[in-house]
């Protein structure tokens, strides 16, 4: 039988619609359910929930959640609103206009549950989310949020999609990383993957760096803790001219673990070399223990050789608590040359130097304390006195009976031995075994308003090795006393108080001369000495409403030299020391000393410091120094005196001759501007004599001085711009690093 055309066209029409609505129908039943769409990923997150706990355990924690609905509407086990509500549970504060509330227990599998959506503000834990729709499972601990965000100043963490795990630790999915809190994300980091933990360390692998839609930078992975932002986890500094010449730093923060931070730091040179070194910090808030390294590398040239090798430094320090009683501190400073601390020392005016290589386990108990130090040389170039150990202990003070009289002791052992740089020529080592001990006891005595305080000591030194080449025992006793009053008068709510004293000091001749024990420390030379100091102590008190204050305080005294040995005058100068705060905005102090002999001013130290108002401060500083003021250790040691000639003390570099003006200035232009400045100026400066010439010239003055101009871009990004003007040369910088606020 044959078919008209007309017929097999209709069939084949109705065969194509029958195709089209099979094809279609899914379609059009997803847009006409009444059900919400599931808002979880492809991963099927239902299926990650995990074993069902026990009906008890459900039941408990059904319990714990409150609801608070507007209007709600119940069916089925369902508790629903479109007009706003609170729900409450632990870890968990839900606020929402749509609410959808399901607890269906008897169920198999049972149902607990909340979906939520518009005006959407989620407070989970410590950390505040605010998303486009939340589902959360009260019985697994575990959720979505989708189009969700969170923040924790000055970071801004958000994503596609939000997972809560049951171990309270948040999975951001397509999420980004940004310092903007508004739509515009000028600085952004994106990651298909961040993590953050319940102890809010974030974890982004993978990442891109971009600001401005520019793509700069691409890690692997980026660590940062939430805990400390104020610590910057990416720093850049571009720099040119001056000695480093043109050259690009990055400072970056590639591990965390727990509060373990690892930094790596490189450097480029332009035509000198590249540089790049490592840098870790363990500084837990709930330990005492704290471990800090820094460990840097470069193929580079220094100030004083041209010719490029390899340069590096590593320091670190480490210090614990091992129970209430017993701490370990250690620090050590590896060092290619004499140059390299200083070399790339670029943030201030001052040298950082090589430092020590030192072990100190110090035991305090109730009624002794003692003390094991170690320190050795590492570095060629430096001038060390070694202790290979020593041991030291010392006696809580106690009372004779009930005489009044306390005695105290301290005892040393150790074995040291002296190491000289070697860029010193001709110098010889030298070491010995060194043991001390040093018995004190004082009684005061109240004599009406009057208070005197006689005390007696012991110095006894025992030298296994000496210039002799034999052992050798030093013996010095020490004596001395105090005798102070007090003097005050009110005036209204004033208090002007003068305590005058005297303090007499007196060595007697050692038992060996000064010439054959060994000079490891200051504690190695003794000589006859007698000395009284005679001055006193004025202070202002002001009474307020709230407390008492102390604006004023001023001191002036003397030393008389009854056994001179070979100090020109018994009263050779008078010191004074000076203080004034008006205000808690303003601080003035100065101290210095009249030489009675030369008849000119010794030294003077003046400083002035005032915070005029929240965006000016500025601080002056004048320092001066005479050749006749020498360079000790010590100031109020006067053995250098009593056994070295003044022609002696002018020929060595204890005499340095200087004029120095300090200032520091800061003001803030806006909240977002603002700049300091920094002054350093050297006049009349004396050089050390020429033994063999008989010469001694003047160092040329100089000038140095520091300006920074930061200016804060992108929120909380700080780019600051940087002019050095040194001795030797200027350099300028530039540096991009994040700060955790903006200034207040």
């Amino acid at each position: 039988m044959t078919i008209p055309f007309t017929d097999c066209l209709n069939r084949l029409k109705n065969y194509l619609y029958i195709c089209i609505l099979a094809v279609s129908c899914p379609l059009l039943a997803d847009e006409l359910t009444t059900d919400p769409a599931q808002p979880w990923s492809v991963e099927c997150f239902p299926c990650d929930a995990g074993r069902y706990p026990p009906l008890r355990e459900i039941v408990e924690i059904e319990n714990q959640v409150v609801v608070d609905l507007t209007n709600p509407i119940y069916e089925d086990g369902i508790l629903s609103t479109h007009e706003g509500g609170v729900l409450r549970a632990p870890d968990l504060r839900v606020q929402a206009k749509h609410i959808i509330y399901v607890r269906n227990l008897e169920a198999n599998p049972p149902e607990f549950s909340l979906y939520c959506e518009g005006d959407l503000l989620i407070d989970y834990r410590d950390k505040a989310l605010v998303g486009q729709c939340f589902y959360y499972d009260f019985i697994t601990h575990s959720g979505m949020l989708i189009n969700g965000r969170t923040a924790s100043p000055p970071w801004y963490v958000g994503g596609k999609q939000i997972y809560f795990h049951p171990d309270q630790e948040l999975v951001i999915y397509d999420g980004y990383i940004s310092t903007d809190e508004g739509p515009d994300k000028n600085v952004l980091v994106t990651s298909p993957r961040i993590t953050v933990n319940r102890n809010r360390i974030m974890t982004a692998q993978h990442i891109n760096f971009r600001i401005k839609g520019v793509p700069l930078f691409w890690f692997p992975k980026f660590n940062l803790d939430l805990k400390s932002i104020g610590e910057s986890p990416l720093a850049v500094k571009f720099g040119w001219g001056g000695f480093l010449g043109t050259h690009l730093s990055l400072r970056y923060r590639f591990l965390t673990l727990g509060e373990f931070y690892g930094f790596l730091r490189l450097s480029g040179y332009f035509g000198r070399g590249l540089g790049g070194g490592i840098e870790t910090e363990y500084n837990p808030r709930n330990s005492s223990t704290e471990f800090y390294t820094r460990n840097y590398y470069a193929h580079d040239l220094s100030i004083n050789d041209p010719e490029k090798r390899d340069r590096y430094r590593y320091e670190g320090s480490y210090f614990t608590c091992l129970g209430d009683d017993l701490t370990v501190k250690a620090t050590y400073d590896f060092v290619s040359d004499g140059n390299m601390a200083a070399d790339y020392a670029t943030e201030d005016f001052d040298l950082k130097t090589a430092g020590k290589t030192q072990l100190e386990i110090r035991k305090n108990a109730c009624n002794w304390i003692a003390a094991l130090y170690a320190r050795i040389r590492v570095n060629d170039f430096q001038s060390i006195n070694q202790e290979l150990p020593t041991l030291t202990y010392t006696w809580r003070p106690f009372e004779f009976g009930t005489t009044g009289i306390i005695f105290e002791n301290f005892i040393r052992a150790s074995y040291l031995d002296y190491r000289f740089s070697d860029d010193v020529q001709n110098a010889k080592d030298f070491h010995s075994t060194r043991f001390s001990v040093a018995p004190r006891i004082y009684r005061p005595f109240c004599l009406g308003a009057v208070t005197f305080t006689p005390e007696a000591s012991l110095i006894g030194i025992a030298y296994g090795n000496s210039h002799g080449g034999s052992g050798i025992g030093q013996a010095v006793g020490d004596f001395g006393a105090t005798i102070e009053t007090s003097l005050s008068r009110c005036l209204g709510g004033i208090k002007h108080v003068v305590k005058p004293y005297l303090l007499y000091h007196y060595l007697t001749p050692p038992k060996v001369p000064l010439g054959l024990p060994y000079i490891f420390t200051m504690h190695d030379a003794y000589n006859e000495l007698s000395v009284a100091r005679i001055g006193a102590r004025n202070s202002v008190f002001v009474k307020q409403s709230t407390c008492i204050k102390r604006p004023l305080t001023f001191d002036i005294w003397t030393n008389v030299f009854v056994h001179r040995g070979k100090v020109g005058r018994t009263i050779q100068k008078g010191y004074f020391e000076f203080e004034w705060v008006p205000t808690d905005y303003l601080f003035t102090a100065a101290h210095g000393a009249w030489n009675f002999e030369h008849r000119q001013l010794d030294y003077i130290d003046g400083r002035t410091e005032w915070s005029v108002s929240q965006n000016l401060a500025f601080a002056l500083e004048y320092r001066h120094r005479s050749k006749f003021d020498w360079r000790k250790a010590d100031f109020y040691n006067f053995l250098l005196e009593t056994v070295r000639s003044e022609a002696a003390l002018l020929a060595s570099p204890l005499s340095e001759r200087r004029d120095i003006l300090l200032a520091r200035l800061f003001y803030r232009f806006n909240p977002n501007l603002w700049m300091k400045c920094q002054l350093r100026k050297g006049w009349n400066l004396r050089g050390i004599l020429d033994t063999i010439t008989e010469t001694q010239g003047n160092l040329p003055n100089y000038t140095e001085y520091e300006m920074n101009l930061t200016r804060v871009i992108f929120d909380h990004w700080h780019a600051t711009f940087t002019y050095e003007r040194r001795f030797v040369d200027h350099r300028y910088s530039f540096t991009l690093k994040l700060a955790p606020s903006r200034p207040s």
